[in-house]
């Protein structure tokens, strides 16, 4: 069994943020963005002695994004 990394809203060139230019983001409940350090570090701890119990799983690094629902957020479709 192998173990994953789901990440979420991360501060990388995709989004045209990093670290530099700040990575607030009001839409999250952490109120930023996860850095990629943050995604490596969880990386580290699966592959070593500190993740032998985490089998199967997948771990998503998303801030809480992932719990938001269309009703969270102003849409208008118009």
């Amino acid at each position: 069994m192998v173990n994953g990394i789901a990440p979420g809203p991360t501060a990388t060139p995709m989004l045209h943020r990093d670290e530099m230019q700040g990575i607030e983001n009001d839409r999250n409940p952490m109120k930023r963005l996860v850095s990629p350090i943050e995604i490596a570090n969880m990386a580290v701890v699966l592959t070593s002695g500190l993740g032998r119990s985490v089998v199967g799983d997948i771990v998503y690094m998303t801030g809480g994004a992932g719990v938001i629902t269309m009703d969270d957020v102003e849409c208008n479709l118009k």
